[in-house]
């Protein structure tokens, strides 16, 4: 797949599926007692698909091959937005499990790739008002972004 990254890119894909499955379907609340269901191996599972999925086409965005062809060559346009999706989903995964501090640092992670990405801004600015460890300065500018 060195000199082709069409394979690589159909695995990253089949990735991020088989993530969006395990976060749409087998997402449970964090447990508030040893009685509720633990859904942390499902969740740790998603997150490894998706940093996985961004992990490869980081490394193919970096290769050789997108540096033989034009900015606006289609699999370099499909494993940028696969990057940013991953990213992104990782995120929201940790927004959703009330991770915040996570999320933030996660959010950080987009917007050094892309720094006008909006659902990462937004959800940068969620996790700042909901982390407890946040300060108000944190907070007001990660809405003012």
């Amino acid at each position: 797949s060195r000199l082709n990254p069409y394979f690589t890119i159909q695995k990253a894909l089949t990735k991020k599926k088989m993530a969006n499955d395990i976060y749409q379907c087998e997402w449970c609340p964090p447990p508030k007692s040893s009685d509720d269901p633990n859904c942390e191996q499902a969740m740790g599972r998603a997150l490894r698909l998706y940093s996985k999925t961004a992990k490869e086409m980081e490394t193919l965005l970096q290769g050789n091959y997108f540096q033989q062809v034009e900015k606006d060559h289609p699999q370099r346009l499909e494993s940028q937005k696969l990057l940013l999706d991953a990213l992104n989903n990782i995120v929201a995964l940790h927004l959703r499990q009330k991770e915040y501090h996570k999320a933030k640092l996660a959010s950080v992670n987009v917007l050094e790739v892309d720094p006008h990405n909006l659902k990462a801004l937004l959800r940068a600015a969620k996790a700042a008002m909901l982390d407890p460890a946040s300060t108000l300065e944190e907070a007001s500018a990660a809405i003012a972004a």
